[in-house]
């Protein structure tokens, strides 16, 4: 994954951060442009600018102090001391990514936008993985009915 900004002449960072992925993904629905909401907008400027600071020349969100890749163990291990110390339970990067889709889906968000997020080629990929949390969705809303 890099990390790509519109610049202008004088490389100042315009309009949109955009995150990219090269030939990495599993099929052709997996390449997207994923919009990010102003949080997370604001912390990718804040690695810029820390990037900027230390003369780190990169286009990868996560970077060694020289701009080199950083392999996905690093980020592995950074992920699980960062875990520890705030006291979490122990969870692989991937449940970030079913976290995010299940509360989505719980808020409300059609499953169909939810899909292509997610990059799933076919929308029925993602409602077989998601059965659960629209059954339960379906429960809470049966429990809220009065009897007629």
């Amino acid at each position: 994954m890099t990390l790509k900004t519109e610049r202008d002449y004088n490389g100042v960072v315009m309009g949109k951060i955009r995150k990219t992925f090269s030939d990495i993904t599993k099929t052709e629905s997996g390449n997207r442009i994923i919009p990010l909401n102003d949080m997370a907008v604001s912390l990718l400027k804040q690695i810029l600018e820390y990037n900027s600071r230390k003369k780190i020349k990169t286009d990868y969100v996560a970077s060694t102090a020289d701009g080199s890749y950083v392999s996905e163990r690093n980020i592995l291990r950074t992920f699980k001391s960062v875990l520890g110390v705030v006291g979490a339970e122990d969870y692989t990067i991937h449940a970030l990514r079913h976290t995010f889709a299940s509360r989505l889906l719980k808020a409300g968000t059609e499953i169909s936008v939810v899909s292509k997020l997610l990059g799933h080629a076919d929308i029925n990929t993602t409602y077989s993985t998601y059965i659960h949390v629209l059954n339960d969705q379906m429960t809470d809303v049966m429990s809220g009915i009065s009897k007629v």
